[in-house]
């Protein structure tokens, strides 16, 4: 019987080459009332085939719904067996805006693990996204993810309250369990800064949490700026120079907590004894905050 899975009953084989097709990788109804859609893939040009009871689009090129600015490249679409339990494997790059790449990941199914994270991000400029989808059409709780996206000096800004990244080079890999820094260099408080952290998923449920490391340098002029810092921006109107840092960004249950700590050395103080100081000496900062 067609479509002839066992070869000995016959041959089954389509190939067409499709354009600006629309693809619903995952139908309407196979997601319950009210849950957030994984976003079509409108503008389709690529091979598709069916071999028997497999289907998959190869060397393709769309765009995805909602997010116009995106163009994803290298579509590749596979579900193995249309007939028992299908699965469908998605794998594409992409090139746009990062405001867009954002909007899409804090609206779809991925909303519940990145929004907290994510859901306040303003960035600017394009990104290069990768992307792998595995969506198991029968059971869509068990959908995985895999992904990155490569920052070419954008400016990215995780909530109203926290500092800006300026110009944000490197690569944050993101899955269905949260996303992860490996190591990003910005610009920071006019200074160079790496960060390093993510967001992971607890083992026994709980909601994710997200640590972020930074570890840099600073300056007066810069300080003097952050206007999230009330009290080291104010203590920057009487000082000159530079000096390093740590800082330990970590947001849960919608609360973020926010630590600074500085020996200040390559900082002047011109300040009342015991706080003056001349750039050569140390006098140990440490800043706290929860917002």
């Amino acid at each position: 019987q067609v479509p002839f899975v066992d070869p000995r009953q016959g041959e089954f084989r389509i190939s067409l080459n499709v354009s600006n097709a629309t693809m619903a990788y995952v139908p309407a109804n196979h997601q319950a009332p009210g849950e957030p859609v994984w976003p079509p893939l409108r503008q389709l040009a690529g091979e598709l085939v069916f071999d028997r009871a497999a289907m998959f689009v190869r060397g393709g090129s769309a765009r995805l719904e909602n997010s116009p600015g995106v163009q994803l490249s290298k579509v590749e679409t596979v579900i193995a067996n249309l007939q028992h339990s299908p699965t469908v494997v998605v794998t594409a790059n992409a090139l746009g805006p990062l405001t867009e790449m954002l909007t899409m990941v804090t609206t779809s199914p991925l909303r519940d693990t990145m929004a907290p994270a994510l859901g306040q991000t303003i960035a600017t400029g394009n990104a290069d996204l990768q992307l792998r989808l595995a969506l198991p059409l029968n059971d869509l709780n068990q959908t995985r993810v895999q992904g990155s996206v490569t920052l070419a000096g954008n400016d990215v800004q995780f909530s109203p309250e926290s500092p800006q990244l300026g110009n944000a080079r490197g690569r944050v890999t993101f899955s269905d369990a949260g996303f992860t820094v490996p190591g990003v260099t910005a610009r920071l408080y006019g200074g160079d800064v790496r960060i390093e952290g993510g967001t992971r998923r607890a083992a026994n449920g709980a909601e994710a949490q997200t640590v972020l490391r930074a570890q840099g340098s600073i300056t007066a002029e810069g300080l003097r700026a952050a206007r999230e810092l009330e009290f080291p921006s104010r203590l920057a109107q009487s000082a000159s120079g530079a000096t390093t840092y740590t800082a330990v960004l970590t947001q849960r249950r919608g609360a973020t907590d926010f630590t600074l700590a500085s020996s200040l050395e390559g900082m002047a103080l011109s300040l009342p004894a015991p706080l003056a100081k001349s750039a050569e000496l140390a006098l140990p900062l440490r800043l706290a905050a929860t917002q």
